[in-house]
């Protein structure tokens, strides 16, 4: 009789601990809610006055902040708001190790994009900051829209409207702290109290048998995921902003290409209902611009030549053996996912290894063994959402497709002509396709239309004269370097020539701080390439056989 009551006392110690850990684990996780959404009072933009500065606010913008400069504070960002009465330049200067948060959020496609800071007044050299943003953003306007029929449409007073709209006050963004960690800790805690509830109503052999189900489903999910952890594994750090990986998964890049993703969110929502278990990868949307050419080589093959023109990023070259496909090299920018030295997660850390697994779905120009090569450059002209009764699909996510799924270039124009394509961030795109015969090709789309050209250099400007959105009068000046230099050399080049070339075609970096981040020169007959970042020429990385040459 004493030992059955001090079996009964036995168990009501982890009944009453686990009760007392699902309490605490309730309170972590509530905690992790609410401490991670902003605090204060809600700004309105458009409704700042003297009496507030100093004050703390909390709100969202539904905007894409673009960089402007750097303070003693941080990074300058100019943010564009409207209302029904008009528009508004307001400015968040952002610490360094918040940059990234702020400097690549698409939230034109409809995030909204939290913060918390205290209201500012403008000094001299703020205003000077937003004031330059203001009147480059006018020049490009005017630049891109001249020649057009938009043109005329242009308020003669549009750019002193803009920089009246400029608000004498700026938001000096806090942190706001990552409460992940709490979560966390309450499902760890959770776990436990459970345990030990359990314990405490049927002794030793239930726990026992539960903690063997659950070291059965962890050997389960870790073979089921054996692939990602083997390309996790791959991941290598070739030099300062350059990384390589093989990705070792089942990319089911047919599946991929007939979801009928029409924009970026269903293309995301796919990749995070069929690789990551419903776990959204956050993958950033922003413009860049690009140019890519095509010559032969020294040796009689065929090398495509690529700059990639954005902000400054950390840069990941991707080698693919698909079942099934062809084998391919890619190349992706990390900041479209967080990953970087300035962004919120090392290239080097757990997290951004994770991350890096979808970056094969956002490759930016790539080559596959059969010699052919494709790569995406933004245009200044109107989304696209052709509506031909066909699966939809996004010209970026074409990419992948083609790499995996196409020999030459007629099969690359039979996978796009059937698909209905979109475009995203309110930018249309066109490809530019090469493949060993020498053979090259520009594809552009307006309304349900699908336009083609043979040219030898793309930039950032629609190039075939059928398409309505052509402009007669374009011109560009990374275009005109290309032609220049191919018609120099007619049209042959050996590789150090070939990545040169590149080298004159850069993009300016004082252009909306932008430069170019990466140069490639592919030989598609070799199936190999070379790549430079930043316009440094002198220092060239090659990949062959399937991995960093040494």
């Amino acid at each position: 009789m004493g030992n059955e009551k001090h079996t009964k006392k036995l168990r009501i110690i982890p009944l009453i601990l686990g009760i007392l850990m699902l309490i605490a684990a309730a309170g972590l996780i509530l905690y992790s809610h609410f401490a991670g959404n902003p605090s204060g009072e809600q700004l309105d933009f458009f409704a700042l006055s003297e009496s507030q500065v100093g004050k703390e606010f909390a709100g969202t913008i539904h905007a894409a902040p673009a960089e402007a400069g750097s303070t003693d504070y941080g990074i300058f960002f100019a943010v564009y708001t409207e209302n029904e009465d008009g528009y508004l330049f307001t400015a968040f200067d952002v610490p360094e190790d918040m940059k990234s948060r702020y400097s690549l959020s698409g939230s034109g496609d409809g995030e909204d994009l939290p913060f918390r800071g205290i209201l500012r007044k403008c000094d001299q050299k703020r205003t000077e900051m937003i004031e330059a943003y203001v009147n480059s953003y006018c020049d490009m306007l005017i630049d891109s829209l001249k020649g057009t029929e938009l043109e005329s449409q242009l308020p003669p007073d549009m750019r002193e409207t803009a920089l009246a709209s400029i608000s004498p006050y700026y938001l000096e963004l806090l942190p706001i702290e990552s409460t992940v960690h709490f979560a966390i800790a309450g499902i760890c805690l959770a776990f436990l109290g459970v345990l030990l509830i359990l314990t405490g109503i049927f002794g030793k052999i239930i726990p026992l048998i539960f903690c063997g189900l659950l070291l059965i489903a962890v050997i389960a999910v870790l073979l089921m995921n054996l692939g990602k952890l083997r390309t996790m594994a791959s991941i290598e750090q070739v030099s300062d902003g350059l990384y390589y990986m093989q990705c070792r998964y089942d990319l089911r890049t047919d599946e991929f290409i007939e979801s009928d993703c029409g924009d970026i969110d269903s293309m995301i929502g796919w990749i995070e209902d069929n690789q990551f278990y419903g776990i959204r990868p956050d993958i950033q949307k922003s413009n860049f611009g690009c140019a890519a050419y095509t010559a032969e080589s020294d040796t009689g093959h065929r090398l495509f030549g690529r700059n990639y023109d954005y902000s400054e990023t950390d840069t990941l070259v991707i080698y693919c053996e698909p079942k099934g496909g062809y084998k391919s090299y890619a190349v992706t920018d990390l900041r479209f996912i967080g990953v970087g030295k300035d962004c919120a997660y090392s290239p080097d850390s757990l997290t951004g290894k994770a991350l890096m697994l979808a970056m094969p779905y956002a490759s930016m120009d790539g080559i596959n063994e059969k010699g052919l090569g494709v790569s995406i450059l933004e245009l200044t002209t109107t989304e696209l959402h052709q509506d031909n009764g066909r699966n939809d699909l996004l010209i970026s996510a074409a990419i992948r497709g083609i790499l995996d799924t196409c020999a030459d270039i007629d099969e690359a124009l039979a996978l796009l002509n059937a698909h209905d394509m979109h475009s995203h961030l309110g930018s249309n795109y066109h490809l530019f396709l090469t493949d060993r015969s020498g053979r090259s090709v520009v594809v552009e789309w307006s309304g349900n239309e699908t336009y083609l050209i043979e040219d030898t250099a793309v930039t950032n400007d629609p190039i075939c004269p059928e398409n309505p959105e052509y402009n007669p009068a374009w011109h560009c000046r990374r275009y005109d370097a290309l032609k220049a230099g191919l018609q120099e050399n007619n049209n042959v080049l050996d590789r150090t020539a070939a990545m040169q070339l590149l080298g004159a075609a850069a993009d300016d970096p004082a252009r909306f701080n932008k430069g170019t981040q990466w140069s490639c020169v592919y030989d598609l007959d070799a199936f190999d390439l070379d790549i430079c970042l930043d316009t440094d020429y002198e220092h060239v990385f090659a990949f062959a056989d399937g991995k960093p040459v040494k």
